[in-house]
């Protein structure tokens, strides 16, 4: 589960691994090889490996998102003892 600040605006960036998001409150921008779209509430957005990915928030309040990697062992570089 991530928890996005209403200033956050990610890099371009891919993954080798599908990427899974699951809204769980606030609107959370998802452009996916330069296609723009906002995921509200209870809504999922799927990026394939190989996806060019830029991750926003929309609006003003926090997003709170969980976040599905398979095959797992992708969210590593975010793992904090």
């Amino acid at each position: 589960e991530l928890t996005l600040n209403t200033d956050y605006v990610g890099q371009p960036h891919t993954h080798d691994a599908i990427e899974i998001f699951y809204v769980l409150s606030g609107r959370f921008g998802h452009n996916v090889n330069g296609v723009p779209g906002v995921l509200e509430p209870g809504e999922i957005g799927i990026c394939r490996p190989g996806d060019t990915i830029i991750h926003s928030v929309e609006g003003d309040e926090p997003a709170v998102v969980l976040t599905i990697w398979l095959p797992g062992g992708a969210a590593a570089p975010f793992h904090i003892d």
